[in-house]
């Protein structure tokens, strides 16, 4: 049944889940490297092992910073795997920014590599650098008591209206928008793209959609997805099933190689205000082949062109579930009723299930 998702199941749970049921499986693909499930299962239980050695324990927040590649999503599950949430560093965010999220993240652990070490500058608590490797002896850890309330990421947002902002993302979250969806169903046999920077939403569906649904992740690396005819090659030769593509590169893509998607099932683009003509054209591309396009965002309604062709074929579904037909009500009301009350007596706010628990260490006002 559509939006009937494990609620009450977490992101360590569903993927270990498929460690068992398809061990053999790719789970992630890059240029140097594969792992299957489970390998990856190993490898991340091996290094949670390390990380709990380390005083890594529920509740905290590890950062991450590693380039895109298998070792990112060992330490992203690993990071889960110990109890810990992760707080994805964005390589390219000025030293003052990744300075002030450890601070406030209060983060005493970081992995990163050495591609990435400048992600993690004046950082006085322990530095891992995952590709030098931890003790080959340190014990598979395998069991956390995190429950699907908890944190399993801490995201920052821009600061751009003042400071930034800590958005604490439960596993429930995650669940909730990447198993049983309308929107694209993923399965085995999906080889999903990674190529959005994990500090950016995106990456919560390439990577957790991809892996608790059984499909492979087939990282991407950076300069590849900055040159459309690249990106192009590159979904054609490592047959991309299923992606998410910004709207500034689907409109280059479109207007240089609108083909380019003419092997996969699905492209979700959004983020920002998209061409429609561009989209007609794709379409036209993509006549004969079995292609949903889905744009992720809000539609805006503009007085039509003379021949303009209209939106893409798949069009922004209403959600029928309570989950969330309650998100779009309460979003309309300034600060939604979706967080819990940090340090008020009055307890907790009503929590909306898989939205976010608010902002770390700043209370919302009732």
């Amino acid at each position: 049944m559509i939006n009937d998702y494990p609620r009450d199941s977490t992101i360590v749970e569903l993927v270990s889940q498929q460690a068992r049921h398809a061990p053999d499986i790719i789970a992630v693909e890059s240029s140097q490297k594969t792992l299957t499930y489970a390998e990856l299962d190993e490898e991340s239980g091996r290094l949670a092992g390390y990380l709990r050695g380390n005083g890594v324990r529920n509740g905290d927040f590890v950062a991450v910073a590693v380039e895109r590649n298998c070792n990112q999503v060992v330490a992203l599950l690993a990071t889960l795997k110990a109890g810990a949430a992760y707080v994805p560093m964005d390589t390219g965010n000025p030293p003052a920014r990744s300075s002030f999220i450890l601070e406030d993240a209060d983060v005493k652990l970081a992995i990163t590599d050495e591609s990435s070490r400048n992600a993690i500058p004046d950082f006085d608590g322990r530095v891992l650098f995952i590709d030098s490797g931890y003790p080959a002896g340190t014990d598979t850890y395998s069991s956390q008591s995190s429950g699907p309330l908890d944190a399993a990421y801490l995201n920052y947002t821009s600061g751009s209206t003042g400071t930034p902002k800590g958005v604490v993302i439960p596993h429930r979250a995650v669940t909730r928008l990447v198993c049983n969806t309308d929107y694209l169903q993923l399965a085995t046999g999906d080889r999903v793209l990674q190529g959005a920077n994990i500090a950016f939403d995106a990456a919560t569906f390439e990577v957790w959609g991809a892996l608790i649904n059984g499909a492979t992740i087939v990282t991407v690396p950076r300069e590849t997805t900055l040159n459309p005819e690249a990106y192009s090659d590159f979904v054609q030769s490592r047959h991309i099933s299923a992606a998410f593509v910004t709207t500034a590169l689907f409109n280059q893509i479109a207007r240089t190689r609108p083909a380019a998607f003419s092997g996969m099932r699905a492209v979700l683009f959004g983020g920002e205000a998209v061409d429609p003509h561009r989209v007609g054209h794709v379409r036209v591309c993509l006549r004969f082949h079995r292609v949903t396009l889905s744009v992720c965002g809000r539609r805006r309604r503009e007085p039509r062109e003379a021949g303009a062709q209209v939106s893409p074929r798949s069009r922004l579904r209403r959600h029928p579930d309570p989950d969330h037909r309650d998100a779009a009500l309460e979003a309309r009301a300034p600060r939604a009723a979706k967080a819990r009350l940090v340090g008020s007596a009055g307890g907790e706010q009503r929590r909306l299930r898989g939205l976010p628990h608010g902002s770390r260490a700043r209370p919302l006002r009732r």
